[in-house]
């Protein structure tokens, strides 16, 4: 069936070039949110107020935030959940998970929402300390975020878009099929109709010789 065999020939094409976009998508997403984060590391965090007015880099606050909870830092340590829910995603999005767009809209959240803080845990004793002003730092911490986010759900946006038109295509094959096989069929129905009346013609024939 010509029409049924181009079909799954272009189907199979933009199939194969699609899984390569997509997995281009994935690949510059995580690259790029992996980046700008190790690069948030070099620089201060924020500038914090307590026993005088000092920046406090990233990479304390990266190693740190997981102890936070065993001083009273309880939404301390909830903020920095931000950073497991970050390479949860990235897991998630390689496996192509669905899960990842769940994780990555919780974390850019909770980065989000810390940008509302004025104030943050300054010791382990319990004691506050004033945030003066974000640094560099979080700002790149946050972008890393955001980008995975956005890469995520426009990842798995064209997936479903991707399987969508799978089904759209196949659909479109098993009606040409049905299309062909019903144009076989009549087509053998009008053989068998003159076989058949050759035959009766030629048994006529016969009984009247006879």
């Amino acid at each position: 069936m010509p029409i049924l065999n181009v079909s799954r020939h272009i189907i199979t094409d933009n199939k194969f070039d699609s899984k390569l976009n997509l997995k281009t998508i994935k690949t510059i997403t995580i690259l790029v949110s992996l980046t700008i984060f190790v690069v948030s590391l070099n620089y201060n965090a924020i500038t914090l107020d307590f026993q005088g007015v000092k920046p406090v880099p990233s990479i304390e606050y990266f190693l740190m935030g997981s102890t936070a909870i065993l001083g009273g830092g309880l939404l301390e340590w909830i903020m920095w959940l931000a950073n497991p829910l970050s390479l949860l995603t990235i897991i998630y999005l390689w496996k192509d998970n669905r899960i990842a767009r769940l994780t990555s809209i919780i974390s850019m959240s909770l980065a989000l929402i810390f940008s509302t803080w004025n104030e943050i845990l300054g010791a382990e004793s319990g004691s506050m300390g004033k945030i003066v002003s974000l640094e560099v730092g979080y700002y790149l911490w946050l972008t890393s975020i955001i980008v995975l986010t956005i890469g995520t759900n426009y990842y798995f946006l064209r997936l479903w878009q991707l399987e969508k038109l799978k089904i759209r295509c196949l659909t479109r094959c098993i009606s040409h099929a049905k299309a062909d096989g019903l144009a076989c069929l009549m087509h053998e129905a009008v053989i068998r109709s003159w076989f058949l009346a050759i035959f009766a013609l030629k048994i006529s024939i016969l009984v009247k010789t006879t």
